[in-house]
């Protein structure tokens, strides 16, 4: 039975309409996330929308972790963000006088 997708988002990600929202990164993501919170690698899976590997636990375990995955995401995107310029900033940088 195949899973209903249900997102996680950040804050700043909910914020973004979803046409433009990046696909990007999911790697890196994992990577970093699992690196910070190893303990938490089955939930951080689910945030990518990982399929379980083994068939008896996709049939039987239902568990979302909603509240652990947004946590997870958020704390991804404050870090992305933490050293970010300001969207004013950015855009004053890119023009020519």
């Amino acid at each position: 039975m195949k899973r209903e997708h249900i997102e996680s988002l950040s804050q700043q990600a909910v914020a973004v309409p979803e046409a433009v929202r990046p696909l990007t990164g999911r790697a890196t993501f994992s990577t970093v996330v699992k690196e910070r919170h190893y303990q938490d690698r089955e939930i951080i899976d689910l945030a990518l929308a990982h399929a379980p590997t083994e068939k008896t636990e996709s049939v039987y375990n239902r568990a979302t972790h909603m509240t652990r995955r947004r946590a997870l995401l958020q704390e991804w995107a404050d870090f992305l963000l933490a050293s970010a310029m300001e969207s004013a900033e950015l855009v004053d940088g890119c023009r020519r006088v």
